[in-house]
């Protein structure tokens, strides 16, 4: 009989952490998220960051592709501004991870609302 792992999905895990560091004058944003997944496995984690940046609306995406460990690991993904750049405040934002192992691939979401800082300069 096959072991139950060799027919089971990857087991995946997603939290969008509850802050992110505004850089280079609003033109980006840095969320990142905790993610599990089995060791091996290909991953990608995409990342997307919606605010309210004075009468308009700053957007953006990013992705950041890499291999799991199957420890819980923290994964920065870069997210660009668009029409508007990102200030300090909230943001909503919404996480898509995609996780394809041996045999079968999966994804998981997650959204929250995330608290925009800017870095201090020193």
């Amino acid at each position: 009989m096959p072991a139950v792992g060799q027919y089971s999905p990857p087991s995946t895990s997603l939290i969008i952490r509850p802050a992110a560091t505004v850089i280079d004058r609003g033109a980006a944003a840095v969320p990142s998220a905790y993610v599990v997944c089995q060791p091996g496995d290909y991953v990608s984690l995409n990342i997307s960051l919606t605010e309210r940046s004075g009468h308009a609306i700053a957007s953006g995406s990013g992705s950041q592709d890499f291999n799991c460990t199957g420890q819980i690991e923290t994964v920065t993904v870069p997210v660009a501004a668009t029409d508007k750049p990102f200030v300090a405040g909230k943001a909503f934002a919404q996480a898509s991870f995609f996780d394809c192992g041996p045999t079968i691939c999966s994804q998981t979401n997650a959204t929250r609302s995330v608290t925009l800082q800017v870095k201090k300069k020193k």
